[in-house]
């Protein structure tokens, strides 16, 4: 394809060429603009059947991934996850070129592209977070489940997942439960355990009546990147304890 473009330009006659384009290669006249039109839709039609890892980088560079940027994050969202994955950012626009409606309420026609995109990030999302609660998935469990359902991601995806799951956790201060037990009378601690809850229900997704949650383990992350040494096991410990104070037709929304 390139080399069918180059032979066309070279066709053309150098005080053409210098008046169809300008120093830095944009066109400058109409014939020009259709030209760069024409062979745009013509890569486009070439190239469109390629994952878009494969494809960006014709078009659009700067929505290539900033594996570096993200290999300093404490944890990835689920759209985080879909777009790293294909070495692209995960830009606003991509997230909603995906989904089922637009910002509107119209049903969207997705095209390969989207439809593939689509598709891969419902994949990932039955795997980390079935009941749409906002869990965000753990680099160790990533990594495993990658390598386990031979998951195609781009290599730069790969290579920041499993050096950040190879990672030694830091060495955390045990906690001391029994002594804050003591801090507390009855009613400070239902207080406690009650504003625990509501917060992690409120803003982490938190819901009581799953058998397995990962939010304790979100909180952790949290409070590890604030230099706060607090282990999920007392965590789930405070959120077990609130949920018993909730009333009993108590349901998620």
């Amino acid at each position: 394809m390139s080399n069918t473009i180059r032979r066309e330009l070279a066709w053309l006659p150098p005080e053409e060429l210098v008046d169809t384009f300008g120093p830095n290669g944009e066109p400058i006249s109409e014939k020009g603009r259709d030209l760069v039109a024409r062979f745009r839709r013509e890569m486009e039609a070439a190239f469109g059947r390629l994952k878009p890892w494969y494809s960006a980088p014709l078009f659009c560079t700067k929505q290539l991934a900033d594996f570096e940027h993200w290999a300093k994050h404490e944890f990835l969202s689920l759209d985080e996850v879909v777009w790293l994955s294909v070495g692209l950012e995960p830009e606003d626009r991509f997230v909603a070129s995906i989904k089922e409606y637009d910002e509107r309420g119209n049903k969207q026609k997705l095209d390969e592209v989207t439809t593939y995109m689509s598709r891969h990030r419902e994949v990932i999302r039955r795997k980390f977070d079935p009941y749409n609660q906002r869990h965000k998935p753990k680099f160790a469990d990533l990594f495993v489940w990658i390598n386990e359902v031979n998951l195609t991601v781009h290599s730069g995806f790969y290579e920041l997942v499993s050096h950040r799951a190879a990672a030694p956790s830091k060495t955390a201060i045990p906690d001391v439960p029994d002594k804050i037990d003591s801090k507390f009378d009855g009613r400070e601690r239902t207080s406690m355990v009650k504003l625990i809850v509501a917060m992690a229900i409120d803003a982490n997704g938190f819901d009581p009546t799953e058998k397995r949650s990962e939010v304790p383990n979100e909180i952790e992350g949290i409070a590890d990147r604030l230099g706060l040494n607090l282990t999920s096991k007392t965590i789930r410990k405070y959120l077990r304890e609130g949920s018993e104070r909730l009333p009993e037709d108590w349901k998620p929304e």
